[in-house]
């Protein structure tokens, strides 16, 4: 359902800037030239005042216009211009140039420029907008569902396929724990029986991860002893920590917090089972427990740590690519925060309270 959610965000994204640039540019030109025809028509209505102006008179007798001839002034106020017209203070100032036997005149007049047609266009343009906004976001959000309903589907499937599976392995699971306890109880204790546990072990974990992420219930809070947890786990994976032959060093104090139990569990069970697995025979892990934090340290090395978290990256094979993902997301549940890092041929993950 997150995946879908951030395909059909990005889908918006791209939609919706995409067509809001298309339509910015049309509505630039457009703007640009409806502009231009304001300004036109200003133009011509200053050419029909001054025609309405010298109509039957003299040049010195044209009321409020400046006259130049051959450049020098002759009447009026205004200062000279080269353009035809110019639009300035408000103004629009227009320049009629004709050929005398005296020599070159040029008329210059002033109007007030309008700028009521602008700002109508201006309005029309923000109003245009605002629908237009409203119309892309309900058309690609409706355009998002349709395309991305088969996704949806397919995603519905697999998730229940996944919880199905996992509800059914959960059976064969037990036995197999439950035998092999049998058979040692009985001194069955032949390398066969110690393979089958450690398989039965590794099935367990991808079970635990799996129910964890799609089987979960209501997780209720309580006060949890670390310490006690930490050692329930390690005997857990005794088995095998004892075939690679690895040495725990432990340094734990007594630490309680808040946290739901079985998200406790999972984040202490996958840094664990990653630590053994990817550390050499005969090595050593060091295992700290304070106030603080939870630090586990293995031999190893982690060539992407920044993406290890991201659900299904794997590091090597084997995996799923989830138990790094799923203690990030215990952690971030609980309030806690999660690091690791790979450093010297050293592996290093915290768990901060």
């Amino acid at each position: 359902m997150l995946a879908e959610k951030k395909a059909l965000i990005r889908f918006l994204i791209i939609y919706i800037l995409s067509t809001i640039i298309l339509i910015g540019i049309g509505e630039y030109f457009y703007y640009k030239i409806s502009k231009e025809h304001i300004i036109e028509l200003q133009i011509n209505k200053a050419k029909n005042d001054l025609l309405i102006k010298m109509q039957g008179k003299r040049l010195i007798e044209i009321p409020d216009v400046t006259i130049f001839r051959n450049r020098i002034k002759i009447k009026g106020e205004l200062p000279y211009q080269k353009e035809e017209y110019k639009i300035k203070d408000n103004k629009i100032y227009y320049k009629r140039t004709e050929i005398r036997r005296v020599g070159k005149i040029e008329i210059i007049n002033a109007i007030p420029f309008d700028e009521k047609p602008l700002r109508n266009l201006q309005k029309n343009l923000i109003i245009f907008n605002i629908f237009v906004l409203i119309f892309i976001f309900i058309t690609s959000f409706l355009l998002g569902k349709v395309f991305l309903s088969p996704l949806k589907k397919r995603i519905d499937d697999l998730e229940e396929f996944i919880r199905d599976t996992t509800h059914e392995i959960n059976t064969p699971i037990s036995i197999i724990k439950s035998n092999i306890e049998m058979l040692e109880l009985k001194g069955f204790n032949y390398k066969e029986c110690e393979r089958i546990k450690s398989a039965a072990i590794r099935i367990n974990q991808i079970f635990e991860n799996l129910k964890h992420l799609y089987l979960q219930n209501k997780k209720i809070k309580s006060q949890i002893n670390i310490k006690k947890t930490l050692k329930e786990r390690l005997n857990y994976f005794e088995s095998e920590i004892n075939k690679k032959n690895l040495e725990i060093i432990k340094n734990l104090d007594d630490i309680t917090i808040n946290i739901a139990k079985e998200d406790l569990i999972r984040i202490i069970d996958n840094l664990l089972i990653n630590a053994i697995k990817y550390s050499p025979s005969n090595s050593k892990i060091y295992i700290t427990l304070n106030e603080k934090y939870l630090e586990i340290k293995n031999e190893g090395d982690i060539k992407n740590p920044k993406i290890i978290t991201q659900k299904f990256v794997r590091e090597k094979d084997g995996g799923f690519g989830l138990g790094l993902y799923i203690v990030d997301k215990a952690c971030k549940e609980n309030n806690l925060k999660f690091s690791i890092t790979s450093s010297n041929n050293i592996v290093t993950t915290q768990v901060y309270f």
